[in-house]
């Protein structure tokens, strides 16, 4: 029972490291990303209508 137990928890440690490998994203890493800024930067429609000018 206890090998079964020890195995399984190993399993689980094997397919969760490559994962942790991989350096995290940041709040500083999105934030100075001028393209993934500019992605999800959606300009405000004008109506163009009475009143302008």
């Amino acid at each position: 029972m206890i090998g079964r137990l020890l195995v399984a928890c190993l399993a689980v440690a094997a397919l969760a490291a490559p994962g942790m490998a991989v350096e995290p994203e940041t709040c500083t890493t999105c934030h100075t990303d001028e393209s993934r800024l500019k992605s999800l930067f959606v300009p405000p429609k004008t109506g163009g209508g009475e009143g302008e000018g």
